[in-house]
């Protein structure tokens, strides 16, 4: 896929494209829902440059699914174009499944902490969930909206564990909430 203009000048009247001929407000919500995934691919980039080594492919590989996920959102559904499949969904699954054995359960809630890294993916899984906040808002008017849900759900709880994961590779402690006292 290639982007052949960055500037169109045709964004300045307070609206904006998403496919092809179709226009809408820069605030409709198509717009936060593309704008979150965006923001989550970003935050992703810094997560994978403070990564170790082994969880570089996994941020990597999360990233291109968001892509999918932006495409898929927006392409109609009686146009081909990239979509979620639910392969990509297995693929989560088994390795939320494989990490979840990995780091154990856990019995109390816990703080966003740790190494950068793990800040990082702790911000991204926040961004994931709304995110899938601002993708619920579209289900009615676009087809592909539960899919999109679905894999942003898949992701924000990957993203939880790689956090977790990121922590117990560096040897840094998780800090549990023992008390909603302060």
């Amino acid at each position: 896929m290639r982007i052949t203009k960055v500037f169109t000048g045709k964004g300045d009247e307070g609206f904006s494209f998403y496919w092809k001929n179709k226009k809408a407000k820069k605030d409709h919500p198509i717009f936060h829902a593309l704008g979150d995934i965006d923001e989550l691919i970003a935050v992703l980039s810094l997560a994978f440059f403070y990564s170790h080594e082994s969880l570089k492919s996994d941020i990597e590989e999360i990233q291109k699914f968001l892509f999918i996920a932006n495409a898929d959102l927006v392409v109609p559904e009686d146009t081909e174009g990239p979509r979620i499949k639910d392969e990509y969904l297995k693929k989560i699954e088994e390795k939320i499944n494989e990490l979840s054995k990995e780091l154990g359960a856990l019995k109390e809630f816990i703080i966003p902490s740790g190494n950068l890294t793990a800040l990082y993916l702790h911000l991204a899984r926040a961004i994931a969930r709304r995110a899938e906040r601002n993708v619920a808002v579209l289900i009615d008017d676009f087809p592909s909206a539960k899919r999109v849900l679905k894999l942003l759900n898949r992701i924000s709880d990957y993203l939880f564990l790689l956090a977790r994961k990121s922590n117990k590779m560096e040897g840094v402690d998780e800090k549990f909430i023992t008390s909603f006292e302060p």
